[in-house]
């Protein structure tokens, strides 16, 4: 069984049916963005006068129910239109179809899929034929959920690079394809190790702490399930769980409903041949899968296993950037004979007191990123200035004073650190405005900036220097809270002693 479906095949799948099925692309522009061959048993027209001309679909529609074709493209339109079109030969016909939206991630509406079948005349419309209709009517309203579900995965876990969100995206749109099935778990294959881990797992509605789940090695008995899709790189189909297990006793129960699973799907997720984990759903009914649930579920698994691949390539590419960040940090720190460590330090506190406010993801990397680089600027000073024992002329000052402006030429051109300006950029910034080098006041000073101001007085403080010893905790302390108003934010000060007393005890 091949694991993969490709465009062409959904193509050729589509053509093969008798309805008409259209895409409506709305935007950018309104057309024809897929009609499937039966167009041309209906129409009299071919599928390249529909491509070519998007204003032919509703020339062929009575100029009496033209507008009824174009309500169904517009938003809040009703699920099924009923209306009269006109074959090349001039023979009219009515038509029943079935609407569906698409919508992007801002919720704006993209495109409508339609299925369009023949509605018989009147003295052909058996009971039979009612009832083949109903059953067809089914069939295309899940192809086209279907469908849906293919062309919003790969935008709906892309959206992440995030391994853990991929997952559960991953699960959330399995339970749309598959909402009857008991249990459902995602896991991740590690050759490295010859195991898998479970990444993902929801039974009966609850998801499951997957902390509690161990690693499991690689099966290769004749027993094996997911091991099997792995090892074989092609969906498995179990029809009779039981069976397959040798009876009732070597099974186990769904948490929670004292069931078992009768049936289940294992599909591998390949991504350039390697296989990166598997899904698995199970049913307590048997001979709940089949063929076409397996290349489905194949099509979904394989776009994921593509977003994770890339999530793990921007994940090591990430740790790389970090990793130079924390370089710079340091030979900073060297040059301008800070104590070892300062950056790394005040970037840890940094990044306690944030995530304490509640930042988190990017925006927390951002401000840890920002906390390394505080004074890249300094790179740019004179040694004449950086290094000098003395007090500063005012020209010196004006030389030193330039180093946030300087830190901000250096990386506004590095896209990935755009976010994390806030701090080399600001940091010397006073909450009463007698900061430099913008002379920000208040909140006008970025929350990141103002975060940091904490730390890195402390830091400083409480660091022997050449020229004094380091203070002891309770005097530092007492000097923050002096300049609580002048250079620090106030309503921060409870933040940074919470994230104290977890530091120091």
């Amino acid at each position: 069984m091949n694991s993969s479906i490709t465009a062409q095949e959904l193509i050729d799948l589509a053509d093969n049916i008798s309805d008409v099925v259209c895409n409506f692309r709305i935007v950018p522009k309104q057309a024809i963005a897929f009609i499937n061959r039966a167009i041309v048993n209906m129409s009299l027209y071919t599928q390249e006068e529909f491509y070519q001309d998007p204003e032919l679909i509703f020339r062929i529609v009575h100029t009496d129910d033209r507008h009824i074709l174009k309500n169904m493209l517009k938003e809040g339109h009703p699920l099924q239109a009923e209306f009269r079109m006109c074959r090349r030969n001039g023979v009219i016909f009515r038509v029943q179809g079935n609407f569906n939206d698409v919508y992007n991630s801002n919720h704006e509406l993209t495109a409508v899929y339609a299925v369009l079948r023949l509605v018989p005349d009147e003295d052909e419309d058996s009971k039979t034929s009612k009832t083949i209709a109903v059953d067809v009517d089914q069939r295309m309203q899940r192809y086209i959920e279907e469908l849906k579900i293919i062309s919003d995965i790969g935008r709906t876990l892309g959206e992440s690079l995030d391994l853990a969100e991929i997952f559960k995206r991953l699960g959330t749109s399995v339970h749309r394809m598959f909402p009857d099935v008991h249990a459902q778990y995602i896991s991740k294959y590690h050759p490295e190790d010859d195991n898998i881990t479970c990444e993902y797992c929801v039974i009966n509605g609850e998801e499951l702490d997957i902390s509690e789940l161990p690693p499991v090695p690689l099966d290769y008995s004749p027993m094996a399930t997911q091991s099997k899709a792995i090892i074989q790189r092609e969906p498995y189909i179990i029809s009779d769980m039981v069976a397959h297990r040798g009876g009732a006793q070597n099974m186990g129960q769904l948490i929670g409903s004292g069931q078992i699973p009768r049936s289940a799907l294992y599909v591998p997720m390949l991504s350039k041949n390697n296989v990166l984990g598997v899904i698995q759903v199970q049913s307590t009914e048997l001979n709940r899968f089949n063929d076409e649930d397996a290349r489905l579920l194949a099509v979904v698994a394989n776009a994921a296993a593509t977003v994770m691949q890339n999530a793990q390539i921007h994940l090591e590419l990430m740790d790389s950037y970090n990793q130079t960040l924390e370089g710079w940090g340091q030979a900073v720190d060297l040059r301008d004979k800070e104590t070892e460590g300062h950056s790394l330090r005040v970037a840890d506190l940094a990044r306690r007191m944030a995530t304490r406010l509640g930042i988190v993801g990017d925006a927390l990397t951002d401000i840890w990123r920002g906390a390394l680089l505080h004074d890249i600027g300094k790179l740019g000073v004179p040694d004449a200035v950086l290094f000098k024992p003395g007090a500063f002329t005012p020209e010196e000052w004006a030389e030193m004073r330039k180093h946030p402006q300087l830190a901000l030429d250096m990386l506004k051109s590095i896209s990935f650190l755009k976010g994390a300006l806030d701090i080399p950029y600001g940091h010397h910034e006073c909450w009463d405005g007698s900061g430099y080098p913008r002379g920000l006041q208040g909140e006008d000073i970025p929350l990141a900036a103002r975060i940091f101001a904490y730390v890195d007085v402390w830091d400083a403080v409480t660091s022997d220097r050449p020229y004094r010893p380091a203070w002891s905790k309770d005097k530092a302390l007492e000097y923050i809270h002096s300049h609580l108003g002048t250079q620090l934010d106030p309503k921060l000060e409870l933040i940074f002693l919470e994230v104290i007393r977890e530091v120091n005890g």
